[in-house]
């Protein structure tokens, strides 16, 4: 017996990170958690599956080739996890600044 209004379609897929986290407990070592998802686009229809997670502890001795974030290439470039950690605790810190500067 035949499936009840089967179809074929073309399916486009990707995976992309839905929450990048950095949980910074006092007198020890930073942890990077990610989710993982995959975007399946089906007939106009987008469904999201959680497909991993990553949990790594912080280390700032470690280098990495750096992508660029809207093609996922390589740019030939270096970062060091120092670097990142630097900017995003001064991302952070400038956004506290601006709430409290809103609150006087």
């Amino acid at each position: 017996m035949a499936d009840y209004k089967q179809q074929s379609t073309s399916v486009d897929k990707y995976n992309r990170f839905s929450t990048i986290t950095i949980l910074n407990p006092l007198n020890r070592a930073p942890l990077v958690s990610a989710l993982e998802e995959q975007v399946l686009s089906i007939s106009g229809e987008t469904i999201l599956r959680q497909v991993g997670e990553i949990n790594k502890p912080f280390n700032p001795y470690e280098n990495f080739p750096e992508r660029d974030p809207a093609t996922g290439e390589l740019t030939g470039n270096t970062l060091s996890s120092a670097d990142v950690y630097k900017a995003i605790y001064s991302y952070v810190v400038r956004m506290a600044e601006e709430r409290d500067a809103a609150l006087l």
